[in-house]
């Protein structure tokens, strides 16, 4: 029987190292290609043409939905099985990645034997129901909070800025406070006109379009970008 054909893409370069450790010592199972960037995985698709092909959903430059739309666009024959193995665990990333054609949805942290089980039984046309890879686990952390809520909006990753609106969400929500007093000190600096051309350092486009600022510039911070104070 022939060997699969596996290919993982996840920008965890440590998990992308185990994946292929473990699933290369798997006597049915052949390790094509393992890539951290979402741009990537098409060409490779292209190229090594896997069976299955093991993602994540936060890829950099591109997401795991728009490869799947990718993916879709592509012939029948080059078109790989595709496992979601992700962080993301709510029921409308779950069902909008079957809709776009994801065989199996398995939320970290995960099995490594089951993962790969489900391999075997996806490749063998064997597929198991959604539902069973979708475990209770912890409760979301703050920055799976902050991910899920830019996914929800439609905030690529690749952005300029997307750090720096990570950190600002971060900052408001560990303290609620902090938006008032940002408001407050803004106000305070133009109202004085107390600094000069050298401190008006431009914010990142991206950023001053998401946050809808009036000005490309943060008075108050020089040196620094800081999205809430626009």
């Amino acid at each position: 029987m022939d060997k699969i054909r596996v290919m993982l893409a996840d920008d965890n370069l440590s998990l992308l190292k185990l994946l292929t450790d473990y699933l290369s010592h798997k006597p049915d199972i052949e390790v094509v290609a393992a890539v951290s960037d979402g741009v990537e995985i098409p060409n490779c698709v292209r190229q090594h043409g896997p069976d299955i092909l093991v993602m994540d959903i936060i890829m950099p430059r591109r997401d795991g939905f728009m490869t799947l739309e990718a993916l879709n666009d592509m012939e029948p024959a080059l078109r790989p099985r595709v496992i979601v193995l992700t962080g993301l665990s709510r029921d409308d990333f779950i069902m909008r990645a079957i809709r776009l054609g994801a065989s199996y949805y398995m939320v970290k942290p995960f099995d490594m034997n089951l993962l790969y089980e489900r391999i075997v039984e996806i490749a063998r046309d064997q597929p198991q129901s959604i539902t069973a890879a979708v475990n209770e686990g912890p409760e979301e952390t703050l920055d799976e909070q902050i991910t899920n809520l830019f996914l929800t909006l439609g905030i690529p990753a690749h952005i300029k800025g997307y750090q720096y609106l990570r950190e600002a969400v971060r900052m408001v929500s560990e303290n609620h406070d902090v938006i008032n007093r940002i408001t407050k000190m803004r106000t305070t600096v133009l109202v004085q006109g107390n600094y000069s051309s050298r401190a008006r350092k431009p914010l990142p486009q991206g950023v001053s379009r998401i946050v809808g600022c009036k000005s490309h510039f943060c008075p108050y911070h020089s040196g620094h970008f800081w999205p809430t104070l626009c």
